[in-house]
């Protein structure tokens, strides 16, 4: 039992802890005596639960820190207690008991608590346990509890029902005549019914007479016609109340229940229409707004959900994409590019006024605010929307290569291919496609001998390299000292995005040995191609996805974890290394484009599988990418400046066109 309630806990917070102690506590008191206590095993329990809960806190604490550990316990559960979503008044839960969520059982409380007040004393110890442990000081503490909700209350309903089953035996045992009893209850039920009724006639009448727009303004658009029923009905109750009071007879009853019929079909058709009536809390609405004002105000698709505004049931009517953002995500240098539009809860916000100034410092202003279920809403717009649309523009050239990282005649060859290019047509950045640094030398050593020899005159000339992971890199033991080399243009993160032009390309690059170990870069990946404005999505990483060739067993898991994100995406092409050649396998969901003969090539030896794949193993290659707003041009370009390979990588990632080589210079305009 312990066990499952620590599982309890970890699902939904200690409310089913406080509910079990308490019955047990319960218990104990209405015998006078611990034996429950000792029988339930209450202490041994407890110290199991602590500790288990401690034990989890404390592997919280290892993976992402004290101060996440401090948000868990004070700001989900004592904060969350004092001040949480969801915000009712004291009387929150009667009027849902009766009406909602227990109804119409619900209205035999009252009879039976009218009952039990007056012989309380002779109650027997288990009602006595489940009025005390179960419903009442649990339903104390969450009536006192600054957030409240009707299923809160489904852990009490099984108490309520065992109460309720107790009073009616007890009504039905004590008469012979089980029709008189039956009747009897029926009584006392309908009588309650009756003031309810007339409770309900009387606000009905003052409101609309008085205010007949409150109803309205608090989205229950009924109109007095509609309302007219449910008075009519209500006041049949007054007068059948009152003949059953008097006379006591099944004909009575028997009326009674017809009205009684008629008011629930009334009461539950009035519940089951009050979404479409009440148009303002309907998420429907709010989400076809929001995707009307992305429409209008050609936003794009996007759309950043701040904080608490991520919630499921707000959006899930929406044909926008939703990225999940918190205030982290709008601090000055945050990795994550954000959307044209956010959605943002500023009932959550402590400081409403300092996060709006946050929302301004990065370009965004209130533009409209809706209400879904019972929150407001805000949705915030860049200031200047226009602004952060592609214009056209001129070509962007880029160099690439992988494993460079040997000191080698074939490395030396390479580098100077790639500054050979630049001089030709400026590169805007050159990508290292991994394995940069081969061997176990000292860092400051390797670095020396196998980069900067043969890439020092490209950084002399001004161009910015960035570099991805590789396996020797991993294997060397290099690869903290190349996060935070600055040259490797890696900014201390072994992931990361680069956009070039006006949002015309965006490179991500990739760490593949950190994919299957831990989820936070496919979400990292995933949340920043949704929100990219780029036409022209490229992947760098170390590993390519496939290959015709046996050179290295490829690893599958990344390539089903990677292949419907970036198809999801819109990706369109992936550049890689690893294998010591230049390839371009048959297209396979997304296209691969294989450059790892950057210090090396293995030859003769390595042979296609199939025939329609581009394979070139004689020479060092290096990558040639030319990138405009109409197009994207990429050249295989080997050792001794032969351009082995040219194709154009298709816009909406189906792959890529062969593109006919005339001659060397001729494949360079």
């Amino acid at each position: 039992m312990w066990l499952l309630l620590a599982a309890a806990f970890f699902t939904k917070g200690p409310l089913a802890i406080l509910i079990v102690v308490s019955v047990i506590a319960g218990e104990a008191i209405a015998r006078r005596s611990f034996a429950p206590l000792r029988q339930a095993k209450l202490w041994q329990g407890l110290l199991l639960n602590g500790a288990l809960i401690a034990l989890w806190l404390w592997a919280q604490r290892m993976e992402a820190g004290a101060e996440f550990v401090g948000e868990q316990v004070s700001g989900q559960t004592v904060d969350r207690f004092l001040s949480g979503d969801h915000e009712g008044p004291f009387w929150y839960y009667f009027h849902r008991l009766f009406v909602s969520i227990m109804f119409p059982w619900a209205i035999l409380l009252l009879p039976m608590g009218q009952r039990w007040l007056r012989g309380h004393r002779r109650l027997s110890p288990v009602v006595r346990t489940i009025l005390a442990g179960w419903i009442g000081f649990p339903f104390l503490v969450l009536m006192l509890a600054s957030g409240k909700r009707e299923t809160y209350l489904l852990p009490l309903l099984p108490g309520l029902a065992l109460l309720i089953g107790a009073y009616l035996d007890g009504r039905l045992a004590r008469n012979e005549n089980r029709r008189l009893a039956i009747s009897h209850i029926l009584n006392g039920l309908f009588s309650f019914l009756a003031l309810f009724a007339a409770a309900t006639l009387v606000t009905g009448g003052i409101v609309l007479i008085a205010r007949p727009d409150w109803l309205w303004n608090h989205d229950f658009l009924l109109r007095r016609w509609q309302l007219t029923p449910i008075v009519i009905l209500a006041s049949l109750f007054v007068w059948t109340a009152l003949i059953v009071r008097s006379r006591r007879h099944e004909t009575a009853t028997a009326i009674v229940g017809l009205c009684s019929l008629l008011f629930l079909g009334a009461l539950t058709m009035f519940t089951l229409a009050r979404p479409a009536l009440g148009h303002h809390k309907s998420t429907r609405s709010f989400t076809e707004s929001l995707d009307a004002f992305l429409a209008k105000n050609d936003l794009g698709n996007a759309v950043g959900l701040l904080d608490r505004a991520d919630k499921p049931e707000y959006h899930v009517y929406g044909r926008y994409l939703g990225v999940s953002l918190d205030r982290d995500d709008l601090m000055p240098g945050a990795r994550l590019r954000l959307p044209n539009v956010l959605v943002v809860r500023e009932d959550d916000w402590k400081n409403v006024a300092a996060n709006r100034k946050r929302l301004a410092d990065a370009g965004y202003a209130p533009a409209a605010e809706y209400a879904a279920t019972r929150d407001l809403l805000t949705v915030y717009a860049r200031n200047d929307p226009a602004a952060a649309e592609p214009a056209s523009q001129a070509t962007l050239r880029f160099g690439m290569a992988g494993d460079t990282g040997r000191d080698t005649k074939c490395a030396s060859n390479v580098a100077g291919g790639i500054l050979d290019a630049h001089h030709e047509s400026p590169l805007s950045a050159v990508f290292l496609l991994g394995d940069n640094l081969y061997g176990y030398d000292p860092f400051e050593e390797s670095i020396g001998d196998r980069f900067e020899k043969n890439f020092g005159a490209l950084l002399s000339a001004g161009v910015p390299v960035h570099a991805a992971l590789g396996n020797h890199d991993l294997k060397g033991g290099y690869e903290r000292d190349e996060l935070v080399y600055e040259p490797f243009g890696m900014g201390g993160d072994s992931y990361y995005d680069l956009t070039f032009g006006d949002d015309l390309v965006t490179f991500f690059v990739l760490d593949h040995y950190d994919l299957t170990t831990s989820p936070d870069q496919i979400l990292w990946l995933e949340r920043s191609l949704l929100t990219c404005r780029s036409k022209w999505r490229l992947v760098v990483m170390h590993e390519p996805l496939h290959s015709t060739t046996d050179i290295h067993g490829l690893s599958e898991s990344v390539r089903s974890l990677l292949t419907p994100v970036f198809r999801g995406g819109g990706v369109q092409a992936v550049f890689a290394g690893h294998l010591h050649v230049y390839e371009r396998p048959p297209f396979e969901d997304i296209l691969q484009v294989t450059s790892g003969g950057g210090s090396k090539v293995d030859g003769d030896a390595v042979e296609a599988r199939t025939a329609d794949s581009i394979l070139y193993n004689t020479q060092g290659t290096f990558l040639r990418l030319a990138v405009s707003e109409e197009q994207a041009v990429c050249e295989a370009v080997a050792e001794d400046g032969t351009v082995v390979d040219r194709f154009r990588i298709a816009a909406n990632g189906s792959g890529a066109e062969p593109i006919a080589i005339a001659s060397t210079a001729d494949s360079r305009e």
